[in-house]
């Protein structure tokens, strides 16, 4: 996909990389190749696209959602880290693991 449209296209979703796991509602046999592409361009620059998921505990629902958006971010490329932290973990451990 080339042109003005797809440029603009490219822009919008570098800017909204981290929200790449909820485009259920996006046409996704636009936004896939374009953000693969997008993807690669940014890996050609030493770029890793990364999402990083933090979780607190373990609730099943919290569970389901990591799941799918790890899947779908291993569908297009973009490598994920977790940090899984203890139920009981203290604000300031959070933050701590927040800011590593």
């Amino acid at each position: 996909m080339t042109g003005p449209l797809a440029n603009k296209i490219k822009r919008q979703l570098r800017m909204m990389l981290l929200d790449v796991v909820n485009f259920e509602s996006c046409p996704k046999d636009m936004i896939i190749p374009v953000l693969e592409e997008t993807l690669e361009e940014l890996k050609n620059k030493g770029i890793t696209p990364t999402l990083a998921i933090l979780r607190v505990g373990a609730n099943e629902s919290d569970l389901a959602y990591e799941r799918g958006a790890m899947k779908r971010c291993e569908k297009v490329g973009i490598e994920v880290k977790q940090i899984l932290l203890a139920e009981d973990t203290t604000t300031e451990e959070v933050i701590s693991a927040i800011s590593a």
